[in-house]
């Protein structure tokens, strides 16, 4: 039934006719109402899959270069780290 609905050109927006009185007025139909549905998730879709890319950007391993930036140096054989200041 909602997918009928969604192909339907009849209006969907209540409004006031010309006596003040509330009536549907032809501003939005069924129709338009499902576009805007589509609309909506697409760019949820595509508000999703940045996040999840900017997340795994975000917890991604610091380079060894960045860690050199920071000071830090690794010493592969004693699994040492130090922390220069």
């Amino acid at each position: 039934m909602g997918k009928i609905a969604s192909l339907s050109l009849e209006p969907s927006a209540f409004g006031y006719d010309t006596d003040g009185a509330p009536a549907l007025v032809n501003d939005r139909t069924y129709a338009d109402d499902g576009q805007l549905i589509l609309r909506l998730w697409v760019v949820s879709l595509i508000f999703v899959v940045a996040q999840c890319c900017l997340g795994c950007y975000a917890v991604a391993p610091p380079t060894q270069e960045k860690l050199r930036k920071w000071n830090v140096n690794f010493i592969e054989e004693e699994n040492v780290v130090s922390v220069h200041h």
